[in-house]
């Protein structure tokens, strides 16, 4: 009852239960010890996920350095190369390489 009218519709929905869809945040440190960044790839020397693909389709923003907030691009390809996870992504809007040390967000 609604100011003294009966009223049969929904109003709204809410639920206890956790429904997000968003991916968990994977933080890297950009590393290149054994290979340089490119505008197209880097390497993170703290990500060892094993599976090849993992993070296909996620977006990588920088939180430091000259790049910070700045949406990088998406992730088109990711394996472990030597104890490093190598990422290669398109759409870099800026078309700028990444520094050794910088942090970034894979979301």
């Amino acid at each position: 009852t609604i100011d003294g009218q009966t009223v049969n519709a929904v109003l709204g929905h809410f639920s206890v239960m956790n429904r997000g869809t968003m991916k968990r945040a994977t933080y890297a440190k950009v590393s290149t010890a054994v290979a340089a960044a490119t505008t197209t790839n880097f390497r993170a020397a703290n990500i060892t996920e094993a599976t090849a693909s993992h993070f296909i389709g996620q977006s990588i923003y920088p939180y430091d350095g000259s790049l910070i907030k700045q949406r990088l691009g998406v992730v088109t390809a990711y394996s472990l190369v030597s104890s490093e996870g190598s990422f290669t992504f398109a759409g870099n809007p800026a078309g700028e390489t990444l520094a050794s040390g910088n942090r970034v967000i894979i979301v």
